[in-house]
């Protein structure tokens, strides 16, 4: 370690020593006055057990522990001079971690020491002007089933506020207010795999420079932002990339009766190193209100992509529509648009009608009607069959496991050509197809499905996804459209009933692959009430949905009821299961989830308990179970805090049974 990281260690001690002085600085000097003191003493011991089992054939268990003792202390409320001036707080944390895992005959162990602070101080707080200064450190390690999550994060910076309040107001800039913000990041994250299928290893540098103001006005707004980013990616060099963006946006009413409003948003964005790529976008509307019954929009928008691979792109788009509604249940509406693609040109225009009726039935009850018809002729002028979408935004689902996943949002996608990168924490994590993620085709729509193993991919993670889609080359087609819905509501009964259909026609061209009509008919009813200390409801869905590639029949059933046995103790139960019979392709889905949660608290002794089954059979993917057990235990008695948890997991997927359960202490007293 340098001479410079063996101050910076030290300063954390030194300004504890000043605060400890403090009070006796404040009689000779007044310059440094402490404010309280708390800490904490906080012991943590972690242990999990992984197991495989593929084909009858079990694999030597993996074990993983984890131990930690922090030691922390804290000022808080101190301030130099005058509270107005500069008030903060300041911490110090020392721990040791350890770590260990065997499976076996192979065992490896790590220690690794910690030292945590933080420190957040306000300056001029209470003018309308000022700003503050942070700076922290602090290390995490989570066990999660079939894999562990370590993480050490570093920051610190300022950042500088304005006010609506400031002076700035006397000199005829009123209602104006702006932050700007300087933070240098060190972010060290391990996530690794139980099951051999390797680990994901983040270490990076970030320096970040922000900026953000609004400037308000009588009857409009005005928002604008900034942000610079230099990431350093100390694994993979060329993971390395520096970022900006910036966007401006304006929104505000006119006219002599204020009948006319204007939102217009320009967006700026381009990474360097890393999948270079430069967008910027615009996007203009307008809205004039006419008449209480006649109203027109008018609406474009601009986009020109750059990457490294693809070069320039631009695209265009121009709209008019009219809304017209002569009675107060009919409504009608024009519309032409016009769309400058670079791979061609697409021409619109549509038009069409909307009823709603609502009527007041017996037992407070409540009936409402609709139906929408509309047309629309639609002309392609392509000069490609292919259109390349770059970093497309999806996340990862809130559960992984069982069938969990999102669609691509174009259809035709060439499986070949998509890429999938996690985006966490703002790096760009590679991904891989079969390890990390799977792909399912629905009719002409690609679902991608992240595995519950992958060492990549965590529940919940931002990703940017690239691919390539087919397009018709020129056509020409009519799309007639037709809706009817219907609803009666009775409070504890609903029944609903809808028809949605569009039919499209080939007016000109040859490939009508690409024409996707369909009919959708579907039928939903609803019970739900309470009795004494029970509250719960079930239904019941049908759909029949028929496309030119895709014909399916589903039925929905589902549940959830919570009992209060006393104030201060509850149960939920949740299940849902979904039956799909597809017809194009021929296939079959069933699909089932349960969820129980119990929970119990008397004073400072509380219990949660749940346990949970997702279970996915299809014809496409191997069956699929995912079983979940979970307890907490919380006891507060005077200063000391004692947290247990214990969580159960199993999944069974074709031929591989996966085991785990895990089992925490944490113990803490407060000083």
């Amino acid at each position: 370690m340098g001479k410079r990281a063996r101050r910076f260690r030290g300063r954390p001690l030194i300004l504890l020593a000043l605060l400890a002085g403090g009070r006796v600085a404040a009689q000779t000097l007044g310059i440094l006055v402490p404010g309280s003191w708390d800490g904490s003493v906080q012991a943590t011991y972690s242990l999990s057990r992984d197991s495989v089992r593929t084909d009858g054939i079990a694999e030597p268990p993996l074990t993983q522990r984890s131990t930690s003792q922090q030691f922390t202390i804290r000022n808080n409320g101190f301030y130099v001079l005058a509270p107005e001036l500069l008030t903060g707080s300041l911490g110090l944390t020392l721990g040791l971690d350890q770590q260990k895992a065997s499976s076996g005959e192979s065992v490896e162990s790590v220690k690794s020491k910690l030292l945590g602070y933080s420190f957040d101080a306000g300056i001029l707080n209470d003018l309308p002007y000022g700003g503050s200064l942070f700076a922290n450190r602090s290390r995490t390690t989570t066990l999660q089933p079939f894999g562990r999550v370590e993480t050490l994060t570093t920051n610190r910076g300022a950042t500088l506020r304005l006010n609506e309040g400031s002076p700035l107001k006397d000199l005829g800039f009123p209602y104006l207010s702006a932050t700007l913000r300087l933070e240098h990041q060190h972010l060290q994250q391990l996530s690794s795999s139980a099951l051999g299928l390797g680990s994901s290893r983040q270490d990076e540098l970030r320096n970040t420079l922000s900026h953000v103001g609004h400037k308000g006005y009588e009857t409009a707004d005005l928002d604008w932002q900034f942000e610079f980013n230099d990431i350093k990616d100390q694994v993979a060099k060329n993971g390395s990339y520096r970022g900006k963006s910036a966007s401006l946006s304006y929104s505000g009413d006119f006219g002599p009766t204020l009948n006319r409003r204007w939102d217009s948003r320009l967006n700026y964005m381009s990474r360097i190193g890393s999948s270079s790529l430069s967008l910027l976008s615009v996007n203009e509307h307008l809205h004039i209100a006419h008449q209480s019954n006649l109203s027109t929009d008018y609406s474009y928008q601009l986009s020109r992509l750059e990457t490294a691979l693809s070069g320039p792109s631009l695209s265009q788009s121009g709209s008019m529509t009219a809304q017209y509604q002569p009675y107060q249940n009919l409504g009608s509406f024009a519309l032409v648009k016009r769309q400058l693609l670079p791979s061609g040109r697409i021409d619109n225009m549509a038009g069409g009608l909307k009823y709603r009726y609502e009527s007041s039935l017996p037992w407070q009850g409540k009936l409402v009607v609709g139906a929408d018809g509309s047309y629309q002729l639609t002309e392609t002028h392509m000069v490609g069959t292919q259109v390349n979408v770059t970093d497309e935004t999806q996340a990862a689902p809130a559960a992984l496991g069982a069938g969990a996943g999102f669609l691509l949002n174009q259809a035709f996608a060439v499986t070949a050509s998509i890429l999938v990168v996690d985006t966490r924490n703002g790096a760009r994590l590679p991904t891989e197809l079969g390890v990390d993620y799977e792909l399912v085709q629905e009719g002409n729509l690609t679902r991608i499905v992240p595995l519950l193993t992958s060492s990549v991919i965590l529940a919940g993670d931002p990703l940017a996804v690239s691919y390539t889609y087919a397009i018709a080359p020129s056509l020409k087609y009519g799309t007639a459209s037709k809706a009817l819905r219907a609803t009666m509501n009775f409070g504890w009964v609903s029944l609903s009933a809808a028809h949605n259909e569009s039919k499209v026609t080939l007016l000109g061209g040859e490939d009508s692959r690409f024409l996707q009509s369909f009919r959708n008919d579907s039928a939903q009813v609803d019970l739900r009430g309470t009795w004494k200390s029970l509250q719960g409801g079930l239904g019941s869905a049908y759909l029949r949905s028929r496309a030119t590639q895709l014909s399916y029949t589903e039925r929905r059933y589902y549940q959830s009821a919570t009992y209060k046995f006393a104030p201060n103790l509850g149960l939920s139960v949740n299940s849902d299961w979904t039956l799909t019979n597809y017809q194009l392709p021929s296939r079959r889905s069933d699909a089932r989830a349960t969820n129980l949660t119990a929970s119990w608290a008397d004073g400072g002794l509380s219990m949660n308990a749940h346990a949970g089954l997702r279970y996915l059979k299809s014809n496409l993917q191997p069956t699929e179970t995912v079983s979940e057990a979970g307890l907490r235990a919380q006891l507060k008695y005077g200063q000391l805090l004692l947290t247990s948890a214990l969580g159960l997991t199993q999944r069974i997927r074709g031929g591989s049974e996966l085991n785990n359960w895990q089992l925490s202490f944490v113990v803490v007293r407060n000083l």
